[in-house]
Order: C-alpha cells, then sequence, then structure tokens
C-alpha cells in the first residue's frame, strides 16, 4: 500500500498524486466542508479515468446540527459561495434533462458537462460516473439486427439507427442510405431532411445535398440555415448564379448581415451585374463602415 498525505487545499498535491497514480475511483473522505469538496473535485475529476467514478462521502454532515459548519462554501481559488448540493444540482438536473453543455458554460463546468454520465444519489453520498468510451460496434449489431428482423416500426428503427451515427460521426455512409429510405414514405418530415442534408455536406456529397437543401427550402421557405447552406453548397458545386440567388433569399431575411451583401457584390460583379455588384458593396459598407474591405470594395467598383 502507498499513502500520500496532504490538503485538500493545497491543487498541487492533488494533481500530483492523481498524475502519480491516475484514478479509476475517488473517495472524498475529507474534511466535509463545501469549498474543500468542490476544490477536490475540480481537480480530480479531470484526472478520473473514463467510466470511473467520483464519490462525495458523509453528506450527512451538510443536514444535522452542526450543517452550517459544513454547508458554506467559502470563496476559494477562484470558487464562488455555493453550497455543495447546490453545486452538484447542476450536473444532476443537465443529465436529467439529458442536456449534454448548457449555455454559457466554460472552463471547468463545460468539462464536467461533457464527461458526467450519470448523478447517483444513495444513503449519504453521491456518486458521479465519468463518461467511458462507447462499444459502438456492439451497438451497431444492435441496431443492424433490429432493422434485419423487422422488430417494431422499421421507420422510427432506421432513424434511431442514423441519429445514433451521425452524434458519434461513425460509418456515415450507412446513415445516408438509411434516411432517403425513411423519407420515401414521409417525404416532408423537415427533421429528417434537415439530418440528411447535414450528413450529406459533411461526406461532401454535394450534388445530393444540392437535391435535398432544394427539398427543404421548398417545404420551409423562411429558414434562414437552409438558404444558408444552399449558398455554401452552389458554392461549392461553383454554380455562382445559383449562389447567387440562394443569398439573395438569405439576405432578405437578414437584411442586416453585412458579410451577405459583400458575397454578393462579388458573385454579380462575376455574373457581368456590375449595378447589381455596386449596390451590394454599397450596403455591405453601410451596414459595416468600420471595415476595410467594404470600403475598397466600393472604391473598386465606382472606379470602373
Amino acid at each position: 500500500m502507498t499513502i500520500r498525505i496532504g490538503s485538500q487545499e493545497d491543487p498541487g498535491f492533488l494533481h500530483g498524486v492523481a498524475a502519480e497514480f491516475p484514478p479509476t475511483i475517488v473517495i472524498d473522505d475529507g474534511s466535509h466542508v463545501a469549498h474543500h469538496m468542490i476544490a477536490s473535485f475540480q481537480a480530480l475529476f479531470p484526472a478520473l479515468q473514463p467510466g470511473g467514478v467520483y464519490i462525495f462521502e458523509d453528506l450527512a454532515f451538510h443536514f444535522n446540527e452542526s450543517a452550517r459548519r459544513f454547508q458554506d462554501a467559502k470563496a476559494h481559488q477562484g470558487l464562488a459561495d455555493m453550497p455543495i448540493f447546490e453545486y452538484l444540482n447542476r450536473f444532476m438536473r443537465a443529465r436529467a434533462a439529458t442536456v449534454e453543455v448548457p449555455d454559457k458554460s466554460w472552463g471547468f463546468d463545460r468539462y464536467a458537462f461533457e464527461h458526467i454520465d450519470s448523478v447517483t444519489v444513495a444513503g449519504g453520498f453521491i456518486a458521479v460516473r465519468k463518461k467511458a468510451p462507447r462499444d459502438t460496434e456492439t451497438d451497431i449489431s444492435f441496431f443492424e439486427n433490429e432493422l434485419t428482423n423487422g422488430y417494431g416500426n422499421r421507420n422510427e428503427a432506421a432513424y434511431r439507427y442514423a441519429e445514433y451515427l451521425i452524434k458519434h460521426e461513425i460509418n456515415l455512409d450507412r446513415a445516408a442510405s438509411l434516411l432517403p429510405e425513411i423519407l420515401a414514405a414521409e417525404p416532408r418530415d423537415e427533421p429528417m431532411m434537415s439530418s440528411l442534408l447535414n450528413v450529406l455536406i459533411r461526406l461532401e456529397n454535394f450534388d445530393a445535398a444540392a437535391e435535398t437543401a432544394y427539398k427543404l427550402v421548398r417545404v420551409n421557405n423562411n429558414n434562414a440555415s437552409y438558404w444558408d447552406q444552399l449558398a455554401m453548397i452552389e458554392r461549392r458545386r461553383n454554380r455562382p448564379e445559383q449562389e447567387a440567388a440562394a443569398l439573395t433569399r438569405l439576405a432578405e431575411m437578414q437584411p442586416h448581415a453585412a458579410g451577405h451583401h459583400h458575397r454578393l457584390s462579388h458573385l454579380h460583379d462575376h455574373l457581368g451585374n456590375h449595378q447589381a455588384a455596386l449596390n451590394a458593396a454599397r450596403r455591405a459598407h453601410e451596414l459595416e463602415p468600420q471595415i476595410a474591405d467594404f470600403r475598397q470594395r466600393v472604391v473598386e467598383l465606382e472606379s470602373r
């Protein structure tokens, strides 16, 4: 047995021990003071091995007659005053709501939100499990078996399978083969079409992506992100006229986005529409007069 003795208030000691003995389980059975527990968690959880467990022990002390001694977190190493349950509640709520990264999280909080797999409350303790790498081969075998043997609704099973592949960024070709099959039965399913579009873009299959994007804008003509994706796709396909048409619609929906007008200026100029190019350049400069490129674009076109 190897023993190291140090303080929970010493992050250097904690980091050193974790580096020497990369933990698969951490049991905080130290001072039980809230700010010590938070400081230790922030120092040691990143070093915890994937699939490992971090345990906050003897939390009953935060409820008995001397609870105030343990509950009140003091400002410590940049930590805000926060009782331990209030601190941990954010992670429990995020897991219950299946939120990967809540808005405005950063630093250690972002790391924790991204790596906490579960939070378990039991008698006197809370156990936080760190995510382990998924066994994707087993999952894929399950999904393929579900499709082959026809369990339940095939379209629902295929959609879950495709979404799994997209989320884990594996075998996107398989996802791209599943989604059109589902859309054949539900041709106006907008979320499914959007998923297919994103997969095709990531696969750089821009001809198929263009076909899907045009279907999407027919289904929902007022979604700016679809027009933005369509403009990008047509740019990748080297079709300036079609890109200009998509970007014009996008600029109508987002009239104060100077970048759209600046790009349109170049497209119109390429297509030989000098006045349209100048008008777009002036609009971009009007919206963002401090940007030198926009000002120079107007000067260049006016000098012709």
